[in-house]
C-alpha cells in the first residue's frame, strides 16, 4: 500500500499544476485520507502518510510552491470521511485527496470533486463505478476494480469449459 501511495502522490504532483495558480505562494496541499485505526490500517495507515511525505520531498516544489501533506483517519466511517474531505476542500485549501481505501467514501468524494473542481486519486477503493458512472476529469483510480476482478478470471474459466 505504501508504494501505491507514493505512486498516487507522484501522479497528483503531475496533475495538480493545472489546478493551482502559478502566482500563488500557498503550498500545494495533498490530503492522505486513510484508515489509521481499523482494518485497513495495516495495509496503509501511517505508512501511507509517511510514503506521501517522502514522495513530496523527493518531487520538490510544484510551480515553485512547496508541497504540504496533511492526513486524517476516517475511522472506517463514511460520514466522518465525507466531513473531513468537505472541510479539506472548503476550508483548508487541499488540492487533492489520495488513498481512501473504502469504496463508499471514494464514491462520495468523487461526487464532491465535480462541484468543487478538486482532485481525488484513489489507490485502494475498488468500485467499478469510479471508472464508470462516477468517472470525471477530477478522479483517477488505479487498482483493480470490482468488475475486472470478477470478470477476468471467470470469463477465462468459462471459455476453457
Amino acid at each position: 500500500m505504501c508504494r501505491k501511495s507514493m505512486v498516487a502522490l507522484c501522479a497528483a504532483l503531475f496533475l495538480i499544476p493545472s489546478f493551482v495558480q502559478a502566482a500563488s505562494d500557498a503550498p500545494v496541499k495533498i490530503g492522505v485520507l486513510g484508515d489509521q485505526s481499523s482494518v485497513y490500517a495495516a495495509a496503509g495507515g501511517r505508512g501511507s502518510v509517511e510514503a506521501a511525505k517522502l514522495a513530496a520531498e523527493d518531487a520538490g516544489p510544484v510551480l515553485g510552491n512547496p508541497v504540504e501533506i496533511v492526513s486524517a483517519d476516517f475511522q472506517l466511517k463514511a460520514d466522518v470521511g465525507i466531513a473531513i474531505a468537505r472541510k479539506w476542500y472548503d476550508e483548508e485549501n487541499v488540492d487533492a485527496i489520495i488513498d481512501v481505501p473504502f469504496s463508499g467514501l471514494a464514491l462520495a468524494i468523487a461526487d464532491m470533486t465535480r462541484t468543487k473542481k478538486k482532485l481525488a486519486l484513489f489507490n485502494a477503493a475498488a468500485s467499478s463505478e469510479l471508472t464508470g458512472s462516477k468517472c470525471s476529469p477530477y478522479v483517477a483510480q488505479w487498482t483493480y476494480d470490482t468488475y475486472s476482478l470478477g470478470h477476468g478470471p471467470t470469463s477465462g474459466l468459462v471459455t476453457r469449459g
